[in-house]
């Protein structure tokens, strides 16, 4: 059985809060990640994967970033979202995401 949970523009899940708090975060980092998944038009983060982060499957977790499946509002469509974590030293993902646009570009990259 998947679970979703659905991102509405002023409420946060408490389950997404779950995840993107590896250790510690703040209020302030939780709000603006849900804001800019309502942004980008995400209607719910599917639960799914082989890793389990506070009790909760996921796609992935890596040292900069967390990744879940997201399903786009009015859409079938489904994403993978790479969620820069609070503790990354980085300042953002731009520069991987120009990369692995790149290497898409071959066919090598990540599905």
């Amino acid at each position: 059985m998947v679970h979703k949970i659905e991102i509405r523009k002023n409420k946060v899940h408490p389950i997404l809060a779950k995840i993107l708090c590896i250790g510690n975060c703040t209020i302030d980092y939780i709000l603006e990640i849900n804001h800019q998944l309502w942004s980008l038009g995400v209607e719910f983060v599917v639960l799914e994967g082989n890793l389990i982060l506070n009790n909760v499957k996921i796609l992935g977790k890596g040292q900069n970033s967390i990744v879940v499946k997201c399903k786009l509002i009015n859409s079938d469509d489904v994403y993978v979202c790479k969620i820069k974590r609070y503790d990354s030293p980085r300042s953002d993902l731009l520069r991987e995401a120009s990369i692995l646009r790149f290497i898409n570009d071959f066919g090598i990259g990540p599905k």
